[in-house]
């Protein structure tokens, strides 16, 4: 032990370098480590964005059908009492102005007292999100 605090030599330039290596390697690993966790983080929460987007569309419009009683259906046009909901360039219009935005399909069926709602996202993934739902009209 006394030897090596008395040896002065310190370490070689191989030593050095061979430490600086595995330092870069650990480092390099480390950093796409965690640029890999950002990328992943970044693309569930767009995923989240555009499911919330599609559920608030829907529950919207799902209420306001449950509470009128002059509901018509045109070509994917619903109109409740005053209100028209129609699909133009992606995005869900409310009397013309954006209700929601980054909407892939709306499709609205009537039948009898049966309305069956549609409404998927504008996604690049294989499953887009989408909800589908089926309300029955009291007359």
């Amino acid at each position: 032990m006394i030897k090596l605090l008395q040896n002065q030599r310190g370490v070689t330039l191989v030593e050095l370098l061979a430490a600086i290596t595995l330092l870069s390697i650990v480092l390099l690993l480390i950093g796409n480590v965690h640029i890999s966790g950002q990328k992943q983080y970044i693309k569930q929460s767009e995923q989240v964005e555009k499911q919330s987007t599609v559920r608030y569309a829907t529950n919207v419009i799902t209420r306001n059908i449950r509470r009128s009683n002059n509901i018509t259906v045109s070509e994917n046009e619903l109109s409740i009492d005053s209100d028209k909901y129609k699909l133009v360039k992606e995005k869900i219009m409310k009397n013309n102005h954006i209700f929601v935005e980054d909407i892939k399909t709306f499709n609205v069926e009537k039948k009898d007292k049966k309305i069956t709602l549609t409404i998927t996202s504008a996604s690049n993934q294989k499953n887009p999100p989408s909800l589908s739902t089926v309300i029955y009209v009291r007359e």
